[in-house]
């Protein structure tokens, strides 16, 4: 068993905590009880840490709370949204199923929350995700190079989010279609001038590295 008190310290004891859940189902199953059902915010936000590096290690352990993750999408704390973005991310390589097929949709509009961190924190999952779901990447790949013309966040900040987005086509550039190839050294080229410094350095390192000469 995993108690919220033992979890709400603030030198509480992550890496013990994490070989426990991993060892026994039960002591898993009261994390994800706290995780879901407790209001301290030192308990679930612990207990998301845990979880991060539990699931990180043995996905396939997890997937039992697929489902929980993915209601957690629509949770009304950004937190916790944040916390289902990760997780989902985290196992989907376990996800024989493609039970990701069924939430695809609520993943991604995660992408425009309201909250820009939580829309960042998905962007960068979306990452993740296609190191397994290869078959995803001319899909997602067409979803995040429109990001900008439905988003509500401010310029900078979604200037900003573009360095996570370039990031995502360098790692998915070779499995591009040829005109997707294009356009993504298009996206680049244009980020290379972003108002984000964090964004034009990182295109900038893509675009030499990838010979993508400025046009």
């Amino acid at each position: 068993m995993v108690s919220g008190d033992e979890v709400a310290k603030k030198d509480f004891d992550r890496n013990g905590i994490v070989k426990r859940i991993l060892e026994n189902e039960e002591a898993r199953d009261c994390i994800i009880s706290l995780l879901r059902n407790d209001h301290n915010i030192m308990v679930y936000y612990h207990c998301y840490y845990i979880l991060q590096d539990a699931t990180s290690i043995e996905p396939k352990k997890f997937m039992k709370y697929w489902s929980t993750f993915s209601e957690l999408l629509k949770h009304k704390n950004s937190y916790h949204r944040d916390i289902a973005t990760t997780l989902l991310a985290n196992i989907i390589s376990a996800d024989v199923n493609n039970g990701f097929d069924e939430i695809i949709s609520d993943y991604l509009r995660i992408a425009y929350d309201e909250k820009y961190m939580t829309g960042a924190c998905c962007v960068r999952n979306l990452g993740k995700i296609l190191c397994t779901r290869n078959d995803k990447t001319e899909y997602v790949f067409n979803f995040l190079i429109k990001h900008e013309e439905h988003s509500k966040y401010s310029e900078k900040q979604e200037e900003l989010l573009k360095c996570e987005i370039v990031a995502i086509f360098d790692q998915i550039f070779e499995r591009l279609s040829m005109e997707n190839k294009e356009r993504a050294a298009m996206f680049i080229r244009r980020c290379s001038k972003s108002i984000s410094p964090k964004t034009r350095k990182i295109s900038n390192e893509i675009m030499k590295k990838r010979k993508l000469i400025t046009v």
